[in-house]
């Protein structure tokens, strides 16, 4: 009787060892598909963005792929391109604002960010292909819609202007508003 007590001991901590281990394998990969899915996610391809034309100061929408400064059926604004890109904030959904001035996207609820744009040289290198990551930071610059100067997105004034904006929404941040 001593034997078969001892073995029914035995199949149940096997039993009980096989069941530990298909938890811990269902476990582990539920964990793993949750990180892939978040490691992985699809990135959402934007097809246009809000662009502002320095000349009549209204907003655009051109294709986002498109390297700021673009032309403008304005024409030049100071010897060039006229069109730059605009980063729009809402705490809301965000309204259509094609070709509006800055004044009424506020008025929609709109906040407006920033404006980007290329340097000619970082702008021409691109145009031939030379897409290199370092290069693109370099040339990229930002300015705050209230003008001034263009400065580098790295510089202490370009991370005070995003960080005013990542506070917009009772202390978080605003949605990036895209045209539809």
């Amino acid at each position: 009787m001593a034997k078969a007590n001892a073995k029914s001991e035995s199949d149940s901590s096997g039993l009980q060892r096989a069941l530990t281990i298909i938890v811990s394998i269902a476990v582990i990969g539920g964990a793993g598909y949750f990180i892939s899915r978040y490691l992985f996610q699809k990135v959402e391809i934007i097809p246009n963005a809000y662009f502002y034309d320095l000349n009549t100061r209204k907003i655009f929408i051109a294709p986002a792929s498109q390297l700021a400064p673009i032309a403008t059926p304005s024409g030049p604004f100071e010897n060039g391109n006229a069109g730059v890109r605009l980063f729009l904030f809402s705490c809301a959904p965000c309204p259509n604002l094609n070709g509006k001035t800055l004044e009424e996207a506020a008025a929609l609820g709109a906040t407006s960010g920033w404006l980007e744009r290329y340097t000619d040289e970082t702008k021409q290198k691109m145009d031939t292909g030379d897409r290199n990551a370092e290069a693109l930071l370099e040339g990229l610059q930002m300015r705050g819609l209230a003008g001034g100067r263009w400065i580098s997105p790295g510089s202490k004034e370009a991370l005070q202007q995003r960080e005013a904006i990542s506070r917009l929404c009772l202390g978080l941040p605003g949605k990036v508003c895209n045209p539809e």
